[in-house]
């Protein structure tokens, strides 16, 4: 190959990789590229999961709207429709489908008018469906015993691994040793209450079409009123008015639940502590300090208790004055006194942080001089 040739061949190649280079993008080009893409990336991305967020939390809280909407068009109609003697009757009616699902009683409502002259019992039962999350609250209907229908009262109350009972109940249930709420007990003679008690917080009380004589009802006492309370190393004392309206017994007992910032019961083993029927006053032991506790009382009657009183009273333990020294002494010298004591069997809740010493200054009597008789 001559000199002129393969000059022009290298001039060629280059010419070659200099249009390559001119054509692509090297490794760091590609990396810088990468970086301003993330860059951008990132908060659209974030932007995008809060847009999500956002619109998921106005749809939570448009379902509860229509769930709370649904459970007072349907509440409201049962309980005024009810007979003096249609609460909570035994039974109730059964899916119409034929599908028999987990499901947990709330309550049932008939009305109608005579069976032996031809009319129809009406009835209404309250059911909660599934558990969890996937709970529903349904109505269903039936007549004469046959079921018609049933409605889809509320979708979005249910909580993970919480029984149904303590997302669906009444103000006039107990606390069983579990914890869990009887919520066989909605309604008085007067009025029947349901409460939401899920994902978001309901209730509802209605007052009877026509009041109810139902065998055994209790009327149960409303709540008493807090008049008070004082602090203690570790326990609380509340006071309240005794509840004034009359009832279809004496009160046998006052139920004071003392809760935390949480919710949970604290006191008697988390459900509340029993005191006698003609007590004022109460106190709850074994609290802590400087630590802000919610009391309420509620009266009842054989076991069954009316509402809590309302609002929740806050109430914080306190620490007192500490017991007195121990084992005092002391040593007298030279125009001083040298004591020693032990700290006392008490600390009052709180750390002792100085002791004051004070001395008395005793004077002796002094003596008369001996008057002598003269000779």
């Amino acid at each position: 190959m001559s000199a002129h040739r393969a000059f022009d061949h290298i001039r060629s190649r280059r010419g070659e990789d200099g249009r390559a280079r001119q054509g692509g993008f090297t490794l760091i080009e590609l990396i810088v590229c990468l970086a301003l893409l993330a860059i951008i990336m990132i908060p659209l991305t974030a932007a995008f999961i809060q847009a999500i967020q956002q619109t998921r939390t106005v749809d939570d809280r448009l379902a509860q709207t229509t769930d709370s909407e649904r459970i007072a068009a349907a509440w409201t109609h049962d309980v005024r429709s009810v007979s003096a003697t249609g609460y909570d009757t035994d039974g109730y009616c059964q899916d119409p489908t034929g599908v028999a699902p987990a499901e947990t009683f709330l309550a049932s409502f008939e009305w109608g008018g005579d069976p032996s002259a031809g009319a129809l019992i009406k009835k209404a039962s309250w059911m909660i469906e599934g558990t969890g999350p996937s709970a529903q609250l349904v109505r269903r209907y039936c007549e004469g015993g046959k079921p018609i229908d049933e409605q889809l009262i509320a979708d979005s109350f249910g909580v993970a691994n919480r029984q149904n009972l303590d997302s669906v109940h009444s103000t006039y249930g107990t606390l069983s040793a579990v914890g869990l709420k009887d919520a066989t007990d909605v309604c008085t003679s007067t009025t029947c209450t349901i409460v939401m008690d899920g994902t978001y917080q309901y209730q509802l009380t209605v007052t009877r079409g026509v009041p109810g004589n139902d065998t055994g009802t209790v009327i149960l006492p409303p709540a008493p009123v807090i008049t008070g309370s004082t602090c203690g190393n570790g326990t609380i004392t509340v006071a309240w008015s005794p509840s004034a309206s009359p009832t279809s017994a004496p009160i046998s007992n006052y139920k004071v639940v003392v809760t935390n910032s949480n919710g949970d019961t604290v006191n008697g083993n988390g459900n509340g502590d029993v005191v006698s029927g003609t007590s004022t006053s109460a106190q709850v032991d074994g609290l802590q300090n400087g630590v802000q506790f919610y009391v309420q009382v509620q009266a009842g009657i054989s076991g069954q208790y009316g509402p809590l009183s309302q609002p929740p009273f806050p109430v914080m333990p306190c620490a007192t004055a500490p017991g007195p020294p121990q084992n005092v002494d002391s040593t007298r010298g030279d125009g001083q006194l040298t004591v020693r004591w032990t700290a006392p069997a008490d600390n009052g809740g709180a750390t002792i942080t100085s002791y004051r010493i004070r001395a008395r200054i005793r004077r002796r009597p002094s003596s008369s001089p001996t008057r002598r008789s003269p000779p």
